[in-house]
């Protein structure tokens, strides 16, 4: 994927042990100096040991930071629902 016209690309996924793509998201961004915020989500069924990762992978051409702000970004955080029927 590379440059869109208006601006680059930034993906977001949840993967599940590290290879399964449970959830994804794509941004354009709207042009340099601009911040953009990301949010995503998802529900999948998992068993004890099991783990999710976020990755996110941006195709600008340059470094870009990831802004951290207390109590507001990056947070990330997963709750139990109960068993699987």
């Amino acid at each position: 994927l590379g440059p869109h016209l208006f601006g680059h690309r930034i993906n977001i996924y949840i993967v599940h042990g590290g290879t399964v793509i449970i959830a994804s998201l794509q941004f354009l961004t709207v042009g340099a100096g601009t911040t953009t915020d990301m949010s995503i989500s998802t529900q999948y069924s998992m068993a004890a040991a099991e783990w999710v990762e976020i990755q996110v992978r941006q195709e600008s051409g340059g470094a870009l930071n990831v802004a951290a702000a207390s109590a507001y970004s990056p947070e990330f955080m997963m709750t139990w629902l109960g068993r699987a029927s």
